[in-house]
């Protein structure tokens, strides 16, 4: 009886064709030893030992394909718990908590920063529910809302503050969640929250000093308007920073028309650039004795003042260097340097001979 090959080949015919001609010439060769009698010295018996060689072969081959393709299927999962076990070390290593919850609000995954913050092994989270959770029995029915608003395709954003469950510390964080897909297409949301404690607290400090530093500004405007001489303060361009009631009176102008301003701004003589001159001198050297010099000025109302100019250079809260100065009145017939044409004195109540609101204006620092 006749014996056929398999009809069915599980190996490509690039690969099969290679092995066609090596067993005929094994067939032969058994046929040969064996003084022609196991096959027949016919070509139909030659083939017959060929086929069943070939039948074998592919035993062997399917075997051996199989065997390697365990062997990959085990170095696979080998790589791919490799390469989870990698990302683990990843998200463990980042400081803001990581979390990955299933479609029932199920934990699947929390990183370090997450159990930290829960004060729970990663064991105890993922097999908790969420109404379980240290920190969250009190926000779970509203963490669960959030879920189901993620999974019908909303992103979530917020800021919240809660507690930490053993020390009771304060703690302000940022809340995101985001939908995803796994491997599996499953769908799941992804979740992280970063705390910003220190930049609320440093806030919150910062408010606390600009509160502190607005009140001690008013209670130095409430004392510099006191004082019935007039009072100013000029910053290293020369521009008034600060200016009392009594200066302002003395000028004419609101105190909010001065401010940001330069002197040569509000009067309408040349002397003015004089004395801005000194004044940069000063503030340059800031080691220079105070500056006390007699001075005439024609006030907002047209009189002649006879005034003693004092200024001295220092630096503000800030380390910036100002200069302050006052006005006092002195006794005017005993000035022997009285000016017999007053035209030419310096007059207040001006902004460059035009309307107030028409010069050059910088704003007021804070």
């Amino acid at each position: 009886m006749q014996r056929t090959a398999p009809q069915e080949m599980h190996l490509p015919p690039s690969r099969l064709s290679r092995w066609v001609t090596p067993v005929c010439l094994v067939a032969i060769v058994i046929n040969a030893a064996l003084g022609g009698t196991f096959f027949g010295t016919t070509g139909a018996g030659i083939a017959t030992a060929s086929s069943v060689l070939m039948s074998l072969l592919l035993i062997f081959v399917s075997r051996l394909q199989q065997a390697e393709s365990s062997i990959e299927r085990k170095q696979a999962a080998s790589a791919l718990a490799a390469t989870r076990a990698y990302f683990v070390r990843v998200l463990d290593a980042i400081p803001a908590t990581i979390f990955m919850k299933d479609a029932n609000s199920h934990y699947t995954f929390v990183n370090e920063a997450f159990c930290e913050l829960r004060a729970m092994s990663r064991e105890e989270i993922l097999a908790a529910p969420i109404s379980k959770m240290r920190d969250e029995r009190g926000h779970a029915t509203e963490s669960e809302t959030e879920d189901k608003q993620v999974f019908s395709g909303r992103s979530i954003l917020k800021e919240e503050r809660v507690f930490h469950p053993d020390s009771g510390q304060e703690i302000f964080r940022t809340v995101s969640k985001r939908l995803c897909h796994d491997e599996h297409g499953q769908a799941l949301i992804v979740g992280s929250t970063q705390n910003v404690s220190m930049w609320r607290q440093a806030e919150r400090e910062a408010q606390t000093q600009g509160n502190k530093h607005l009140r001690q500004n008013h209670f130095l405007s409430f004392v510099l308007n006191t004082i019935p001489i007039p009072v100013y303060v000029k910053d290293e361009e020369l521009y008034y920073l600060m200016v009392n009631e009594a200066f302002a009176e003395l000028m004419g102008l609101p105190a909010e028309q001065i401010i940001g301003r330069r002197a040569n701004e509000l009067t309408d003589n040349d002397v003015i650039l004089g004395d801005e001159m000194h004044e940069m001198s000063m503030l340059a050297q800031m080691d220079s004795p105070q500056m006390a010099e007699p001075c005439w000025l024609i006030d907002a109302l047209g009189n002649a003042r006879a005034l003693m100019s004092r200024k001295t250079a220092g630096r503000n809260a800030e380390g910036n260097r100002v200069l302050i100065g006052t006005y006092t009145d002195r006794p005017a017939q005993a000035d022997p340097a009285r000016p017999r044409d007053t035209a030419n004195l310096p007059r207040a109540g001006l902004l460059n001979g035009a309307p107030v609101n028409s010069g050059r204006a910088r704003a007021s620092p804070s």
